[in-house]
């Protein structure tokens, strides 16, 4: 879930700074004229956001690593 939550986050960031970005440069997200490129900007942007919550993944997926996970549910004692 929290992958989920993370990709939308990313998403919604690097969307925002693209509108940002092509504001810059004058060009409008819904104007006919730039319409496949605006499409072909965010198609790059999601699989940007799917490779940097990959790359996050996988360098931060031993979270419980050092703990005793064989003590009970609740708090899990340093080995």
């Amino acid at each position: 879930m929290k992958y989920i939550i993370g990709f939308i986050v990313c998403v919604v960031v690097l969307t925002t700074a693209l509108y940002i970005v092509l504001g810059f440069w004058g060009i409008s997200l819904f104007d006919p004229q730039y319409l496949t490129n605006t499409y072909k900007t965010i198609g790059v942007i999601g699989v940007v956001a799917i490779l940097l919550i990959l790359i996050v993944s996988f360098f931060f997926k031993a979270n419980h690593k050092g703990y005793d996970t064989s003590k009970g549910n609740v708090a899990h004692p340093q080995k």
